[in-house]
């Protein structure tokens, strides 16, 4: 059986939650540069005060790799509600040495 404080475990060893979160702002502050007029449809009048993320899930990912297993991540998952409206999430993909992989920004 998976012990599930070994993964919280890792996640505080590496640094989940604050590298998350750092890399979200990134990538938030990316979107808003280049995709301007989807950022304006999505947040009216943005306001940073109304902007609420929340992490939804930290998951171990086998990626289409059965049996051999050589392509994992840790992802958590953090979710954007703007104005009471969950407007998408964001990803990211940790190697098990704690290392990012990879990132996923989604707008509904």
């Amino acid at each position: 059986m998976f012990e599930v404080g070994a993964l919280r475990e890792w996640m505080l060893t590496n640094d989940v939650e604050s590298k998350l979160y750092s890399a979200f702002w990134r990538s938030f502050e990316h979107y808003k540069v280049e995709e301007t007029a989807e950022f304006r449809e999505v947040f009216p009048n943005y306001d940073s005060t109304y902007l609420d993320l929340k992490i939804d899930s930290v998951s171990i990912k086998f990626s289409n790799n059965y049996p051999d297993f050589d392509y994992n991540h840790v992802v958590a998952t953090l979710n954007m509600e703007y104005s009471d409206h969950v407007v998408g999430y964001y990803k990211l993909f940790f190697n098990f040495d704690g290392t990012v992989d990879d990132d996923m920004f989604v707008i509904y």
